[in-house]
């Protein structure tokens, strides 16, 4: 039989002897397939993923090259002749169940689950144990490093995580703390931030009578989120923490599992501190914690909508103003208030799955894990059953999509959710949606005012208030300005100032370690162009485009010339990037972008539209006026960093 391997360094297994796949590029080109199998990639697919920056003259024949040369591997195996199909306009690799080691791992899981639910906690751990013995090491190790394999690695490194944290569970609930002190203290020093873990070894370590040990692992974990991340352990962990340390004899026999429906409830308080420097969003606060809005209303009085999502363009402050409101709105919220990073405006991070975002708010809740469902419906209708009759406040920050949202909603009266997103999230229904905008230029200097150490905004007002208004107003641009004058006490404002008078340098300089203005248009952007929607593709493409021309507004028929597509085709584009928040409608069927985004399309404009277009592009503006053309009734291809055009 031929069996795949992605569970560690790429494998192809022919009767189980290796097969070698060839050099780094066959490898990319076998991993990508196998990212989703049995699923088409396209050519252009391809070429992007393999030059994520301006890919060669001859890309697409380097791609069908490679395809060619994987065939002939895959041919050399038996039954392998007719498993890498050629379907216009690309390839797709058939791989049964069984083939995939992923697969595999998947099966024995779900089986691992069914009977640590079933109260067979002893059979579960085992059955957890042999699905981890398919691991051979960091998923995909020995492949280039392209965006889809990036993503899937990250995904099947959490999933080993979680799985793992599933395993001491059912080895804890079986009596085996002995197997899980010999195996937990590897697995915690490789992931110091996980509470769950944590608990996990404090918990054997309890029962193996080393108490002292448990206590002292309490303190380290809770130094280092207090060092990394600026939070104090959960509530999970600080309960564990109490009884281990009043000696509670109920820690000492494994309990024996129990339904969901008998879980010992628990009141989570997750919200995270409130910013202090936050400033210049009274209307907004009052809107959302108000007795009479969505959210404030008092016990007995209907909310006119539970679910109420805060969007605004990247790096304006939703996030601080939701945690401001949250914080505000706790007192009517007794049973407790739940918070989740959902990792939707994270460089490099992909969305915090749904199923996952499930699982934690349970666990917060008191659910035991030997009862988390594994699927998505499963575990929101337990969350839903969990929450029916609780008044909670549910903070979901940082939001991708609405289908990321939709099942973390709770169905009843009492709980009310707040969602933060850079989209709208128009699709998610019965909703209030309220746009947050850059900051007052009052507000933005009295922020600066706030974060800036030395009385220097006062010394130089005039100085601040420019400053405030290259940073856009937005308040991830002032504190990342304040970042940089707060690590150079001696320099006065002006001298940041000068330096984000250019255009070339202010987006460079709106960073600090990463964390900045920049990372955060690119994910914005990284979005659109990664997504498996045309429509959304062709807004990365036109952010691209838009940002080349040397006009600041835009309006629809200059939109359908850059373009070269129909009218109605262009205004899905245009209602996709005001969706994302990346363009502002002025005034009906006109448009502009937010300084700071201009200037970040315009040199993602230089870096992936080839001169030729670039030129097509500016003389499609200069011909702006005379009727426009006929669409030839073809869109022009989506083109994203790396894209060939």
């Amino acid at each position: 039989m031929v069996e795949f391997g992605v569970l560690g360094p790429l494998e192809v297994r022919d009767g189980g002897s290796v097969v070698p796949v060839g050099p780094p590029r066959i490898r990319a080109v076998c991993a990508i397939l196998l990212v989703r199998p049995g699923h088409l990639v396209t050519v252009e697919q391809f070429v992007d993923e393999l030059w994520p920056g301006r890919p060669p003259a001859g890309a697409r024949a380097l791609v069908r090259d490679y395809v060619s040369r994987l065939r002939r591997v895959l041919r050399s195996v038996r039954s392998g002749a007719d498993r890498l199909v050629t379907r216009r306009p690309g390839y797709l690799l058939r791989v049964e169940d069984q083939e995939l080691d992923l697969h595999r791992f998947e099966r024995v899981v779900a089986q691992a689950r069914t009977a640590t639910r079933g109260g067979e906690a002893d059979r579960g751990a085992r059955l957890f144990r042999q699905a981890h013995q398919l691991w051979r090491g960091e998923p995909f190790a020995d492949v280039p490093r392209t965006e889809a394999i990036g993503a899937a690695a990250g995904w099947l490194a959490e999933q080993r995580c979680s799985t793992l944290e599933e395993r001491f569970d059912a080895a804890l609930a079986a009596g085996r703390e002995t197997e899980a002190v010999r195996e937990l203290p590897a697995f915690v020093m490789a992931n110091p931030l996980r509470e769950r873990p944590a608990g996990q070894l404090m918990l054997a370590l309890y029962r193996c009578g080393r108490r002292a040990e448990a206590l002292d692992h309490y303190q380290r974990i809770h130094r280092a989120l207090a060092d990394e991340l600026g939070v104090a352990p959960g509530t999970e962990l600080r309960t564990l923490h109490l009884r281990i340390l009043n000696g509670d004899p109920a820690l000492r026999t494994p309990a024996a599992p129990r339904r969901a429906a008998t879980a010992t409830p628990l009141t989570p308080r997750q919200l995270p501190r409130d910013i202090t420097t936050l400033v210049g969003r009274d209307t907004e606060l009052t809107e959302l914690t108000d007795r009479s809005g969505p959210l404030g209303a008092g016990r007995g009085h209907p909310r006119r909508s539970p679910v109420v999502v805060v969007h605004g363009a990247p790096g304006v402050g939703k996030s601080a103003l939701a945690v401001r409101a949250a914080h505000r709105l706790a007192a009517g919220f007794p049973d407790g208030q739940l918070y989740v990073n959902l990792n939707g405006a994270t460089a490099g991070v992909a969305p915090l799955p749904a199923a996952e975002a499930l699982h934690r708010m349970l666990r917060a809740l008191g659910v035991p894990p030997v009862e988390m469902p594994p699927g998505v419906e499963e575990a929101a209708a337990l969350f839903r059953t969990t929450v029916a009759d609780r008044r909670l406040l549910v903070l979901l920050d940082n939001a991708a999509t609405a289908a990321q949202v939709g099942p973390l909603l709770p169905g009843g009266s009492g709980a009310a959710v707040l969602v933060t997103s850079r989209t709208r999230l128009v699709t998610l229904d019965g909703t209030t949606h309220r746009q947050v905008g850059p900051l007052r230029p009052d507000a933005a200097s009295a922020m600066l005012d706030a974060l800036v150490s030395g009385g220097r905004t006062a010394a130089d007002p005039g100085a601040a208030r420019a400053l405030a208004a290259l940073c856009g107003h937005l308040p991830l641009g002032l504190r990342v300005a304040a970042a940089r004058l707060n690590a150079r006490p001696s320099r006065p404002v002006r001298c940041l100032l000068a330096r984000l008078s250019d255009e070339r340098l202010r987006l460079a300089e709106l960073a600090v370690g990463g964390f900045g203005l920049l990372g955060s248009f690119l994910v914005s952007y990284t979005a659109l162009s990664g997504s498996d929607d045309s429509t959304d593709r062709l807004a990365a493409r036109a952010l691209c485009l838009f940002g080349l021309l040397p006009v600041a507004g835009i309006d629809s028929d200059l939109a359908a010339r850059v373009l070269g597509i129909r009218g109605s085709d262009t205004d899905r584009v245009v209602e996709r990037l005001l969706d994302a928040n990346l363009l502002e409608e002025t005034a009906p069927g006109r448009f502009a972008m937010p300084d700071l985004v201009r200037l970040f399309a315009r040199e993602l404009g230089r870096e992936t539209v080839a001169p030729d277009e670039q030129q097509a592009v500016l003389t499609r503006v200069l011909d702006h006026g005379s009727p426009p053309p006929q669409p030839s009734g073809r869109e022009a291809p989506a083109r994203t960093p790396g894209g060939n055009g």
